[in-house]
């Protein structure tokens, strides 16, 4: 298959150029698969939105503008924050002379390929994929999840992840750079030409969400508070799995789901007696530094926002003990 990729800079002025599909890197994807290019850069990949998706653009004009708004600022988002999978070049079926062909045509966005990566699922659940990963590499992981939540967070388009997940964080295969990916649905706001656009997420991974995200109204934005709390979530996860509790989920307790205890603030770790975990994990998590302890308890049971930077600062002040150091 040939696309028609546009791209369209800052000031409006607009290329286009045809680009030929290669191979199919990942079909995985919830709503769209990843793929290569014939005749272009390997640096190169492209997102392409599957046909049931696809049907929401003619009913929903902003899910497109949104990936617009992004493709124009591009370069400069590429450059200020790296680590993200930003939407370039816009990839249509056929010509487009309308808005509603633009719609009916759009197929999906190029994008800088990260490759030689791990998910952060595969790291926090596989043991397999674990094999060189030492307690320090996940320290720094963890801190740099932060970071660069931060960062995101303080962009002047006020971004919020929204869809934070494992699944959605990639590690580069020496362990020194995270990743995000998915930032065609992330949330921001911005002016264009005296329009003020705001675009809200779309939706959470069930276990990765908060009680922010299950309790706004349809449509409505999110605060950054929940990706703060889904950072929780992850980097206890990340200490959790190398006390060997693979896939441990802080609100993981008996056969109520993680999403409702999350609602109501349930954490199994901080009330035991009350909501069960097994001996050894209760064990393994009780290992940890009592900071870190009772910053968990604090984010999850007691409605603090526990910032990055204090995640940070709490992760490098024990870096030695969570080393394994004494």
């Amino acid at each position: 298959m040939t696309f028609q990729a546009l791209s369209i800079k800052p000031d409006g002025t607009r290329t286009l150029q045809s680009m030929a599909m290669g191979t199919m890197l990942s079909t995985k994807g919830a709503n769209a698969d990843v793929c290569t290019f014939g005749d272009t850069s390997p640096n190169v990949v492209g997102k392409i939105y599957r046909d049931a998706f696809r049907k929401r653009f003619s009913a929903n004009p902003q899910l497109i503008e949104r990936i617009i708004i992004l493709s124009r600022q591009s370069h400069e988002l590429r450059k200020a924050l790296p680590f993200c999978g930003w939407p370039d070049r816009l990839l249509l079926a056929g010509q487009a002379k309308t808005s509603a062909d633009f719609a009916a045509q759009f197929t999906g966005f190029t994008m800088d390929r990260f490759p030689a990566t791990t998910s952060l699922m595969e790291l926090i659940g596989v043991r397999r994929a674990r094999l060189r990963l030492t307690p320090r590499d996940s320290v720094n992981i963890a801190i740099m999840l932060a970071e660069q939540l931060n960062k995101l967070h303080q962009h002047p388009l006020h971004f919020v992840f929204g869809d934070l997940s494992p699944n959605n964080v990639l590690v580069s295969g020496d362990f020194a750079r995270v990743l995000f990916i998915d930032a065609d649905a992330f949330q921001f706001s911005t002016t264009v030409k005296g329009r003020i656009y705001t675009f809200a997420n779309d939706g959470t991974t069930p276990s990765y969400t908060s009680p922010y995200a299950i309790a706004r109204t349809e449509a409505s934005q999110l605060p950054k508070e929940h990706d703060l709390f889904v950072l929780a979530i992850l980097i206890f996860q990340i200490l959790m799995a190398d006390r060997g509790f693979l896939k441990c989920h802080p609100f993981s307790s008996g056969t109520v789901e993680e999403n409702e205890r999350i609602k109501a603030r349930q954490f199994p770790y901080g009330d035991p007696t009350r909501y069960p975990v097994s001996a050894a994990a209760r064990k393994a998590y009780e290992s940890l530094p009592s900071e870190l302890r009772e910053a968990f308890t604090d984010v999850f049971m007691h409605h603090r926002v526990l910032t990055a930077d204090a995640w940070i600062a709490l992760l490098s002040k024990h870096r030695r003990c969570l080393h394994g150091l004494k």
